[in-house]
């Protein structure tokens, strides 16, 4: 007997998500806030890349752009299912950031 299913189900789909940016020209992520920006930094977070950038002896701008590459591993992190998951750290490690944990 031959089993026949409905074609464009939701689950035959594979989900693709890219991001990519022009490193030569990332104005609209890094610019401060106003018009035509693609995020908004606060002033305390552009404050703590500015000093993570002097100890690391790098540019605000290159930590800008860290910053934005962890956010969209996190949100990567968030479409994975839990048996899916390979990590149970969001990724922030490297800016430094960590999650507070229940024990703490």
């Amino acid at each position: 007997m031959c089993k026949w299913r409905a074609a464009g189900l939701l689950e035959d789909l594979d989900i693709y998500c890219g991001m990519a940016f022009n490193p030569k020209n990332v104005s609209e992520i890094c610019a401060p806030n106003g018009d035509g920006n693609l995020f908004v930094w606060s002033e305390e977070f552009i404050d703590f890349l500015k000093e993570k950038a002097k100890s690391k002896d790098t540019t605000l701008e290159r930590m800008q752009l860290s910053a934005v590459g962890y956010l969209w591993e996190m949100c990567y992190d968030l479409t994975l299912a839990r048996n899916d998951n390979i990590s149970e750290s969001p990724g922030f490690e490297g800016l430094g950031l960590r999650g507070k944990s229940n024990d703490s």
